[in-house]
């Protein structure tokens, strides 16, 4: 069994540096050490390794917003994380992975703030019916994780907007996320646990917080304590550390000695990860024409065929080239991802609904959602 214990903090924010840590301690902590990794994102929607961003969300929207997209290692449905929301992952050797475990220990921290919660589904918390907590796998040949979300006091107004779908009509090979009502934390807790919870921090004597930004940090403290807790109980068995686990702060620091971390963010930014390893997917369209399908493979646009007045006008393989003949057309990509209007980068752009469609011809109808460059019809 693994003999050594240890709780990990990032002190970064940035979804992509967080997911390159956590990858980082899967890949290369010792084998026979148990951790449990705490980190807070700046708002961002995170997507399962095997969906589709344009079915998720809508890429232009969150760019517009300034909340990053992101696509993880492990599978399962979309999440929203901004900084209301604690995530955690639990990693192990894989011969010692338990799943169960790994729930109750999450359940048994929520429980000492008050709150009674349980799965639902394979993947779910839900506490009085709403969800709080969403949760994922990944298993290489020897490591495991399971790492998870937990609505503490997130923007639920942005997160509804964040994983409102762009409005098309799409037939996609990849796993769509199930929309499930949710809630955060604070407001589940009984109100004498809120007021306890959220006296334990949140400010400081130099930077004072707002009195519901103080309650909050002091929530996810208080919860984030109680997961390292329930950690060391769970495993106390398995080393020395039966009454708590070494705390170890990941911070510039840490970066500097493991350089390959930053490499690996830069990895999780490009477009080719975040919106090229998109499974294949077919959008249909209306315009002043009549029916468009736009064919998608890995987020490039490989083929264009339309009926009426277009009859028989089919763009494959040619159309993905830009101006210059170089790069592919991108039928999306965020800021962080590559920048708008550049050569071979295009945006994801609200499709055009209803009447608008039908006065559209196909060229303003194709350039209002993708912007390829040079596409020949």
């Amino acid at each position: 069994m693994s003999d050594h214990l240890v709780v990990y903090r990032s002190a970064f924010f940035d979804p992509f540096l967080n997911l390159a840590i956590e990858d980082h301690l899967l890949r290369n902590r010792p084998l026979r050490e148990r951790a449990l990794l705490l980190y807070l994102n700046s708002p961002a929607v995170v997507i399962g390794r095997h969906q589709n961003p344009w079915v998720e969300c809508n890429p232009e929207h969150l760019e517009r917003s300034g909340i990053a997209l992101v696509r993880r290692q492990s599978g399962g449905g979309t999440v929203y994380h901004d900084p209301g929301n604690l995530n955690f992952s639990i990693l192990c050797a894989r011969e010692e992975y338990d799943q169960d475990a790994n729930f109750a220990i999450v359940i048994e921290a929520l429980a000492a703030l008050g709150i009674e919660a349980e799965r639902s589904g394979r993947n779910d918390l839900v506490s009085r019916s709403y969800k709080i907590s969403g949760s994922a796998f990944k298993h290489l040949r020897e490591r495991s994780f399971h790492h998870g979300t937990v609505l503490v006091d997130a923007d639920l107004r942005a997160l509804s907007s964040a994983l409102k779908p762009a409005a098309l009509e799409i037939t996609s090979r990849g796993i769509a996320s199930v929309r499930s009502r949710v809630a955060n934390v604070v407001d589940l807790l009984p109100a004498e646990a809120g007021a306890a919870a959220g006296a334990a921090g949140g400010a400081t004597a130099d930077a004072p917080a707002a009195p519901a930004e103080a309650h909050a940090n002091g929530l996810i403290e208080a919860l984030s304590a109680r997961l390292a807790e329930a950690f060391a109980r769970r495993w106390a068995g398995s080393g020395e550390h039966g009454r708590g686990a070494p705390r170890r702060e990941i911070d510039d620091a840490f970066l500097a000695a493991h350089p390959e971390i930053r490499e690996r963010a830069a990895e999780y930014r490009r477009w080719d990860w975040v919106f090229g390893k998109t499974p294949r997917f077919e959008e249909i369209a209306q315009c002043s024409g009549g029916e468009v399908r736009i064919a998608v493979e890995h987020g490039l646009i490989a083929a264009i065929e339309a009926a009426g007045e277009h009859s028989g006008e089919r763009a494959a393989g040619r159309n993905v080239g830009n101006r210059n003949g170089g790069a592919a057309a991108r039928p999306g990509a965020p800021g962080s991802h590559g920048a708008p209007g550049g050569s071979g980068a295009v945006d994801a752009a609200a499709t055009v609904t209803g009447a608008a469609v039908a006065e559209r011809p196909l060229r303003a109808l194709i350039g209002s959602r993708y912007r390829p460059f040079g596409v020949s019809l």
